[in-house]
């Protein structure tokens, strides 16, 4: 059977835009939580419509596309489209000037939308630590649960 969704290819794109939108330093964990948002964004009260239509179980995508996001940061480390920086705290990831060169060449609907969303989130986020996002994510997901239960 044929993979539609979530293909390598999909999160690979979504992590370049994701990461041409924002001028900080992102690691696994923060670049999972914030594509979530991104094409969940009405779930967040932070957009109009959620990119991958309504889901009422979205939250619950989080381990599975975390896994997804490690496979695709390697290809795309591996395809030199961005860097990784060894921190502290584990691995950071920067798009250089490739995978700028490469997103700029996406021009599907779905590339612009995701790429519009993403910017209008690191505006929202931007006075925002990674673990204070993480923390509205995991305060929201709760709360999202309790009120489809």
């Amino acid at each position: 059977m044929t993979q539609i969704f979530n293909t390598n290819f999909e999160v690979s794109r979504r992590i370049l835009l994701l990461l041409s939108a924002f001028d900080r330093d992102l690691d696994i964990d923060i670049i999972s939580v914030l594509d979530l948002i991104v094409t969940y964004s009405k779930n967040y009260d932070l957009g109009d419509e959620n990119l991958h239509g309504d889901n009422k179980l979205s939250f619950s995508e989080i381990t599975a596309r975390r896994q997804l996001i490690s496979h695709a940061l390697k290809d795309l480390a591996f395809k030199n489209l961005l860097d990784v920086v060894v921190s502290a705290n584990g691995f950071i990831y920067k798009i250089n000037k490739k995978g700028l060169a490469l997103c700029e060449s996406m021009t599907s609907i779905y590339s612009v939308e995701y790429l519009r969303e993403a910017k209008k989130l690191n505006e929202k986020l931007s006075d925002k630590t990674n673990q204070q996002i993480i923390n509205y994510a995991n305060k929201y997901n709760t709360k999202r649960r309790i009120k489809y239960e």
